[in-house]
């Protein structure tokens, strides 16, 4: 069951695939082959670790993986931010099935609130670190999550059913069926109700995928993909002290929706030469009603209400020419169109409003060679040709992997570089805007070493990383617009091990240690030094398993309006449990406790998250 599943998996981090080229989609590279996921700097979480850690959020999946900050504001409605070594939310562009997601028109700069997707419907998640714009373009600073929803080459039909302390419930099905002989039709749903477990929270949301796609091993390989998702959720607002210190006891209010359409072919025109054409169009809609943040230390935030729409529409043409058995290259053009239209009134006393519309193109070039030099050594290198309506980037990549035969080791180096156009926010707000500001950079590197012991039962895998940030947009309160000014260093180390005893065990270990420097003055938030976890999977027996996941957190900054001086948050533990029992082969029980031991935390200055949560869930295969 589970823990066989994982075995597969044992040595994923960074080099394993999943055998067809079907499943390397999205793998953090131009060329898509096996031997380019060994250049790639990625964390993957399969399907059987989702169904095993059985995650309400998204961002409680992440927390599992090393050199992911994540931030969860209060409970289940709550804005939710993550860090990839010690980059800003921003910094991470965020794809589902393929199709970029960021909503670069809210004030949040375009950092992505997992809040709209459902982990019941999650496939995989890959994690790739560093600066990836040779790759995806603009936002890929620090990084990128690729998000894969369910799909199955074969038929299924499967039916979830979810409920919980404090109201929470929630449901699912998948449905995979043939479609003619060459094609494989996917639908798959969900329904979410958070409860209510801190006061001002609440979250409810639907989503519904539908997926056509040829099936494996025909001639032209195509598929068309649509995903949709609703939903409501409140929370106090962010810096207002939350459900425990905000003054004003109204909460936020958010109304949002997110329609992704996509569609891909690709064929080999000859032995040699392979074509792929991808196209993508995004939309996300966003109400918000703000009560406001009454005056502390600092001058009080009036109420807004507004409402956002961005579209994204994008097309890829990327053709791949095997030059040699050791040799291949990638060499297309991606073009783009970004459109922003935000409505909104500030109630100064009157509602005053605050209303833009902005729209950019871009067209993109972009080349990477991969090459094998021998057995043990492999090198991957590309660079990228943004134009962006005159502001024009160029973005480069170069990674290796070499393997000592001798001790079984492997070192993995990457160098990437990353750019950020400036948000529609940033550029276009009639009061904080500024339609001068310039791009954010990063340039980052990483040096990992994976190494096999005790004759394969435990993996050790260590990696430095260096990023840095500069010209990044920061609000200047003198000229009460926002500038390019900010630079920010992180850099550290992640351990982590992997153990696996005996086919009934499987446990690891990780931490990360991040130092962080930046302008004078300048206290950065939500950037512990440390953290760090442990994961348990017992399967004494095939038809039950036990999953423990334990987050450590050290201590870090954070801020509110109450203060005028960053806060200093203590550290905390979480630790979270599923016990899962297959009552025959087509029913499955999980029983699952969330913060098992009633750790009262705070992420954010005075947002509770949520105590001690207990769910049960039946899995049915009809």
């Amino acid at each position: 069951m589970a823990l066989l599943a994982l075995l597969a998996i044992y040595g994923s981090n960074s080099q394993a695939g999943e055998g067809s080229v079907k499943e390397l989609e999205v793998t953090g590279t131009v060329v898509k082959n096996e031997l380019a996921l060994k250049h790639v700097d990625r964390h993957r979480l399969s399907r059987q670790e989702v169904l095993a850690i059985a995650p309400v959020t998204v961002v409680d999946l992440l927390r599992n993986v090393p050199g992911v900050g994540v931030t969860q504001q209060g409970g289940k409605g709550g804005l939710t931010f993550i860090s990839l070594r010690g980059g800003e939310p921003n910094f991470t562009v965020v794809m589902i099935d393929g199709v970029k997601v960021n909503d670069i028109i809210n004030s949040r700069g375009g950092g992505y609130d997992f809040v709209g997707l459902d982990p019941l419907l999650i496939k995989s998640v890959d994690v790739y670190f560093g600066g990836l714009s040779s790759v995806y373009g603009s936002e890929a600073l620090g990084g990128v999550v690729s998000i894969t929803t369910l799909s199955e080459q074969y038929e299924t039909q499967v039916l979830t059913l979810e409920g919980g302390s404090d109201g929470q419930s929630a449901g699912a099905f998948h449905i995979a069926t043939p479609v003619g002989e060459g094609a494989v039709a996917n639908v798959s749903g969900a329904y979410r109700d958070g409860g209510h477990a801190v006061q001002g929270d609440s979250l409810t949301r639907s989503q519904l995928n539908v997926k056509l796609n040829a099936k494996a091993g025909t001639e032209v390989d195509w598929k068309l993909n649509f995903f949709h998702a609703k939903g409501n959720s409140s929370s106090f607002p962010e810096d207002s002290g939350g459900d425990q210190l905000a003054v004003i006891r109204e909460a936020e209010k958010r109304e949002f929706e997110q329609n992704n359409l996509g569609g891909s072919m690709g064929w080999s025109l000859s032995d040699w030469w392979r074509v792929d054409v991808s196209a993508a169009h995004s939309v996300h809609d966003e109400v918000l009603d703000n009560p406001g943040i009454a005056a502390g230390v600092l001058a009080a935030v009036p109420a807004v209400t507004s409402d956002s729409k961005y579209r994204n529409s994008r097309v890829n043409v990327t053709n791949t020419l095997t030059l040699s058995e050791k040799t291949t290259l990638g060499v297309g053009a991606e073009w783009s169109k970004e459109k922003g239209e935000f409505d909104s009134f500030i109630d100064f006393g009157i509602p005053v409003p605050a209303n833009f519309k902005i729209e950019r193109r871009i067209r993109a070039g972009f080349v990477e060679l991969n090459h094998q030099f021998s057995d043990a050594f492999s090198m991957t290198g590309g660079v990228r040709r943004d134009d962006a309506d005159g502001i024009e980037e160029t973005t480069y990549r170069l990674a290796s992997h070499y393997h000592v035969a001798k001790t079984g080791t492997d070192v993995l180096l990457n160098y990437g570089e990353g750019f950020k156009l400036p948000s529609f926010f940033a550029l276009g707000h009639p009061l904080v805007g500024n339609a001068a500001l310039q791009p954010e950079f990063s340039k980052n590197a990483s040096v990992g070493v994976e190494q096999m012991l005790l004759g394969g039962q435990l993996k050790l895998a260590a990696t430095y990383f260096y990023n840095r940030y500069t010209d990044l947009v920061d609000f200047d309160p003198v000229l009460f617009t926002n500038v390019n000014r900010s630079k920010v260093v992180a850099s550290g180390q992640e351990l982590k091990l992997t153990y696996l005893p005996n086919q009934q065990v499987q446990t690891s270990w990780y931490v990360t240690y991040t130092d962080y420097s930046a302008d004078a003055g300048v206290t950065l938030r939500r950037r512990p030094d440390w953290t760090g976890g442990v994961s348990l999977l017992w399967q004494p027996q095939d038809s039950h398993y036990l999953d423990v996941q334990a987050n450590y957190v050290d201590s870090f900054f954070d801020s509110s309006r109450l203060e005028d001086t960053p806060i200093k948050m203590a550290g905390y533990t979480k630790v979270d449990s599923t016990l899962g029992w297959r009552l025959n082969d087509g029913v499955e029980l999980k029983f699952i406790a969330n913060n098992l031991f009633n750790s009262g935390y705070e992420e954010t200055v005075g947002f509770s998250n949520p105590g001690r949560e207990f769910r049960i869930q039946l899995n049915v295969a009809l």
